[in-house]
């Protein structure tokens, strides 16, 4: 089922824009009705995503992780319901432009990062933190 502004998923989050699309999901803002419409974001896996075992056990990683986190940088998570109808996580709504605008203001787009061979020395390989490692800060992850 296709999801869109207007919508209401489990009769409290009232979808109001897209506010961005990626490979795996579109992201939407949106009002907690259970919350005095207080804004928040909706994050909804596409249909082709949320009926792969793989793809769902990803998201479904992500909320849990999402859910531990607690740290003024990092955003909130909202615990929903086990039994929610469709597949979507909800995140507080934090007002402001896209990181990829701040980060690279003339493009908005995040540059190519060097591909890696086996050639490449290690010392030379980016290292970017992980929001899927966040629950280890020990852990990175090599782009």
């Amino acid at each position: 089922m296709k999801v869109g502004p207007g919508q209401t998923l489990d009769g409290r989050f009232l979808l109001r824009e897209e506010i961005g699309r990626g490979g795996m999901a579109t992201i939407f803002k949106a009002e907690d009705l259970e919350n005095r419409g207080e804004p928040v974001v909706v994050k909804v896996p596409m249909a082709i995503f949320s009926s792969g075992v793989g793809a769902w056990s990803m998201f479904q990683r992500e909320e849990e992780i999402g859910l531990r986190l607690d740290h003024p940088y990092v955003l909130k998570f909202v615990r929903l319901p086990a039994d929610k109808r469709r597949s979507y996580m909800v995140t507080e709504y934090v007002p402001g432009q896209p990181l990829s605008k701040r980060l690279f203001p003339a493009t908005g787009v995040y540059p190519d990062l060097p591909a890696a061979s086996s050639s490449t020395p290690i010392g030379r390989l980016p290292i970017l933190p992980n929001p899927v490692h966040a629950a280890n800060p020990r852990r990175l992850h090599r782009a």
